[in-house]
């Protein structure tokens, strides 16, 4: 990925699809000398890395060669580019590859994160949220809540700040196309003594069955809920959230399983390359309340493969214990 490297100390910063250099704090290169001004010069990722003046006090060059304020020059690897004039710091770009996903750590350092990969904030032994990335983009988990990540992220954990990047647009290439999960309308298919779910995902160009899991049972569960919510009228904001504490009862499961089977369930869809996977469960209030994230959806009684059941009984009668204030 994109990397500049002070010629005078030889750190480096890995380059974000925009980063901005000068003295102030909230820079991604800050530049502690007075020749520097606070919003200095920029580097933008177009396709190629290129270097522009934002019309700084005392000017910017590469190789000697001054950037006119507002206008923005190709910066190739191996070049040095100055800010500041002829006292000001020298930096290389070491690095020319496409802007990447990385964590700056509150010491300073920066971490690339390979995609695939997940990491723990603070340590991945006892993370506090946690990275990681679908096959489509990149995910922050917290509290069982899952987001994308677009940009810069700000983390203060325990006074410290982590800062985290990841590029707005990912490049697909190949035959790989980008289906949506809110695209999808969504078949639960429950054998008679509910010990087996199937789960049919039928959309525009893309068909696919996930096998009986144990954590189905957690998302027909889910299920069941919003459609009971959904007849009763509820608003779709409304509808379909249940109470951690109930769910935990209901389906006997300690609260890490719990957290584990929501992970579990949001990564089998993620795996058939769906865009917006993380958002098949939803949650609030700190993880507090859960909901199935899909409005399109049915829960059928099954009496045999999936393929081979057009025939079904509705069985989605609702669990007890809506979330409260629903």
């Amino acid at each position: 990925m994109g990397a500049i490297e002070r010629i005078s100390d030889g750190r480096r910063w890995h380059l974000s699809g925009l980063t901005l250099l000068g003295r102030q704090s909230s820079a991604q290169v800050t530049v502690d000398a007075t020749a520097v001004s606070r919003a200095h010069a920029s580097i933008q990722w177009e396709g190629m890395w290129r270097l522009s003046d934002l019309g700084s006090t005392n000017g910017t060059s590469i190789a000697n060669t001054s950037v006119s304020p507002g206008k923005s020059e190709p910066l190739m690897v191996g070049a040095v580019f100055q800010l500041g004039g002829a006292t000001g710091p020298q930096f290389r770009l070491v690095d020319g590859r496409p802007p990447r996903a990385f964590v700056v750590r509150p010491d300073g350092r920066h971490q690339e994160l390979d995609d695939g990969a997940r990491m723990g904030i603070p340590c991945d032994e006892e993370p506090v949220v946690f990275l990681s990335h679908d096959g489509m983009e990149w995910l922050i988990h917290r509290d069982d809540d899952v987001k994308s990540l677009g940009g810069w992220l700000d983390l203060e954990l325990d006074g410290r700040m982590w800062r985290v990047y990841a590029p707005d647009d990912f490049e697909i290439t190949g035959d790989l196309r980008c289906w949506r999960l809110e695209d999808m309308r969504v078949r639960f298919d429950v054998s008679s003594d509910e010990e087996r779910v199937d789960i049919g995902f039928d959309g525009p160009g893309n068909r696919f069955i996930l096998p009986s899991r144990s954590y189905h049972y957690l998302l027909v569960t889910l299920a069941r809920q919003r459609i009971a919510d959904q007849k009763l009228g509820l608003e779709e904001e409304d509808a379909g959230w249940m109470e951690r504490k109930t769910l935990l009862e209901m389906l006997k499961l300690e609260s890490k399983t719990l957290s584990v089977w929501l992970s579990r369930a949001r990564e089998s869809v993620a795996r058939k390359k769906l865009r917006g996977a993380q958002r098949l469960i939803q949650v609030r209030y700190r993880g507090q309340q859960i909901r199935l994230g899909l409005s399109r959806i049915s829960v059928r009684r099954a009496s045999g493969p999936y393929e081979k059941t057009p025939e079904q009984s509705d069985i989605d009668q609702p669990p007890v214990g809506r979330a409260e204030g629903t």
